[in-house]
């Protein structure tokens, strides 16, 4: 099945007319998965963060800095700056309090049951 993103998938079911406490009750996890490309380690080009990046994503680091890098381009990778794939991975499980609200609250959108997974499990993150 093809969705955006591990947790549309219960949604996608329920769309294609599964019965929501089928769905509830089948399944265990979802995993989701997207390739990016690698930056070449022949010609990667390591550059400082701007301040203003590094207060906004990390608050105050003190006079720490923090760095990127980027695509140059060079012969190992045709002039590309990349060279690979990496494979991301984003895996979904279901607790019996999703369950729950998957088979009695039957969400119709992927942002209304990571609104209610968020609500009835505080450690419930997505990448």
């Amino acid at each position: 099945m093809h969705t955006n993103n591990a947790l549309q998938a219960v949604s996608r079911l329920i769309e294609i007319g599964v019965v929501p406490f089928l769905v509830a009750r089948s399944i265990i996890g979802v995993s989701a998965q997207r390739l990016v490309r690698r930056l070449c380690s022949s010609c990667r080009e390591e550059y400082p963060m701007p301040a203003e990046t590094v207060e906004c994503l990390f608050g105050n680091i003190g006079d720490r800095t923090a760095n990127l890098w980027r695509a140059r381009g060079c012969a190992n990778c045709g002039g590309t700056g990349y060279r690979e794939r990496l494979a991301i991975h984003e895996v979904f499980l279901l607790t019996d309090a999703v369950r729950h609200i998957i088979a009695v609250m039957c969400p119709s959108s992927t942002s209304s049951l990571c609104r209610w997974s968020r609500a009835s499990d505080p450690c419930y993150t997505t990448v």
